[in-house]
């Protein structure tokens, strides 16, 4: 599927929020779109060992914020973040200050990230807050 195709399908779906965790700093929602959870469907595939690490590092920032360190949690662009867990990596954009969207995941196996995986990542976004009305 080329980039332009995935816009065109993006364009025709719709897109809402999902809460993953209520943490004492931050709120983190998945964006469920036409009823298919991305970022779950992406965990769910991933080893256990891995989902414990990704479920670690997702409760640790709820509870505390963001990680400092670039190794676990890294600007990508103004409005485009990620969560960083050897390979696996989640994209992620705040929405206000205490609330973090988590978009999709990817296993990068590349020393730079494919723009295609952070085109993906604000399409998704973009349609998010396009049904959200933001």
């Amino acid at each position: 599927m080329t980039l332009v195709n995935l816009k065109v399908n993006l364009l025709m779906k719709t897109a809402r929020r999902s809460l993953i965790y209520q943490g004492s700093c931050l709120t983190l929602y998945e964006v469920v779109v036409d009823d298919q959870h991305l970022l779950q469907e992406f965990i769910d595939e991933l080893s256990e060992s891995d989902q414990q690490k990704i479920a670690a590092l997702l409760s640790y920032s709820a509870d505390n914020g963001p990680p400092r360190n670039r190794e676990k949690f890294k600007q990508l662009e103004k409005d485009l973040f990620e969560f960083k867990s050897y390979q696996i990596r989640i994209f992620c954009a705040f929405r206000g200050k205490s609330m973090l969207v988590l978009t999709h995941g990817i296993k990068k196996k590349k020393d730079k990230h494919d723009k295609k995986d952070m085109q993906r990542a604000h399409d998704i976004l973009n349609l998010l807050d396009k049904n959200e009305g933001n």
